[in-house]
């Protein structure tokens, strides 16, 4: 034995009694660190992207304004009719005029 680590002696072990150190696992590293429900507040709640949600938001008239053209044009009005009833429509979503499921008030 070697500093009180090892065997005694390696006769008939079949060890050669070389003592190697654990680097892996070194004995301080026994302290840790146990978190209670009040240390951790949970994760940092962020608000979102300003930019990403008026893009979504303009993506969205985009959609509905689409929807409209194709639906005048299957109903036959010409394309001048057709742009400014566009625009219209287009103006009126983008001043916020729909209630909350995506119906116009009117």
């Amino acid at each position: 034995m070697y500093d009180g680590v090892g065997l005694r002696t390696p006769r008939g072990s079949g060890a050669s009694g070389y003592v190697q150190t654990n680097k892996l696992n070194p004995r301080g590293a026994a302290h840790v660190k146990h978190w209670s429900e009040n240390d951790n507040p949970g994760p940092a709640h962020k608000k979102p992207n300003q930019e990403i949600m008026d893009h979504k938001r303009r993506r969205e008239i985009e959609a509905k304004v689409f929807e409209l053209r194709m639906q005048l044009e299957d109903d036959g009005c010409s394309a001048s009719d057709v742009e400014q009833r566009l625009a219209c429509e287009r103006s009126r979503l983008q001043c916020g005029s729909t209630g909350p499921e995506g119906t116009s008030n009117a």
